[in-house]
């Protein structure tokens, strides 16, 4: 096992300079800790895409990653690191979905690197539209929270531009499906994002702030949160 990781570690830094994406370990997340440790491997983005269409990936997820469905994510430019640290919860039966868990199960640690790596070199598509009302309320509480409830500003993660964090492994969240952020939102404000999650420990503290901002917002700034960054770019 030791030789076999060992050759496909060479054979992809041979690649590394066309299409990898260079991941950490899973215990060097910052989400939940349900999910067993997986060593580090790199990311095959041309074996990411091969498998994406022998899973089907792109019946849900679109193509490249751009979701045309609002209840399925859009994958397309998000960070490797959390792509990676969400294929290992869901197959670890951490994070709770009847769709992908089955799915991911079936999937093996170059799998998942590669995956995540063929998601994160697609460039995301972003609807051409003008904010309306509730995007606009949406962008105040993204952009400056609402200090007053000590809800601390959404661009404080997930970056001004909503394009994420891949150092720390926080999501890009811009051009976003919006009935699938407010689903995610709702998961958070309600402790069910996570079935095994625990609720102490360093690894776990971007966890627990979200559940405390998610509880904050009402239905309504759900809305307008998912809204604005439907439109991000």
């Amino acid at each position: 096992m030791r030789l076999r990781l060992t050759i496909l570690t060479l054979a992809a830094c041979v690649a590394a300079c066309e299409n990898t994406v260079p991941l950490r370990s899973a215990t060097a997340d910052n989400d939940v800790a349900a999910a067993p440790a997986a060593p580090t491997l790199l990311g095959d983005a041309e074996r990411g895409k091969t498998r994406s269409a022998e899973l089907y990936c792109d019946a849900c997820h679109g193509v490249n990653g751009n979701s045309e469905t609002s209840v399925w994510p859009s994958l397309a430019g998000q960070n490797a690191r959390y792509l990676v640290r969400q294929m290992e919860l869901l197959r670890a039966g951490a994070r709770p979905s009847p769709e992908m868990q089955p799915i991911a199960a079936t999937l093996s640690d170059e799998d998942i690197a590669d995956l995540a790596a063929h998601y994160a070199a697609q460039v995301p598509i972003a609807p051409q539209e003008a904010p309306d009302e509730t995007a606009k309320a949406g962008e105040a509480l993204y952009q400056k929270g609402d200090p007053a409830r000590a809800l601390p500003a959404c661009a404080s993660c997930h970056g001004a531009s909503g394009e994420g964090n891949p150092a720390t492994g926080d999501p890009a969240v811009r051009g976003q499906q919006p009935d699938y952020s407010i689903l995610a939102l709702e998961a958070y404000a309600n402790r069910t994002r996570y079935a095994q999650a625990k609720m102490t420990g360093p690894e776990n503290e971007n966890l627990n702030i979200m559940y405390e901002v998610a509880s904050k917002l009402t239905p309504a700034e759900i809305r307008s949160v998912a809204a604005y960054m439907r439109i991000m770019r």
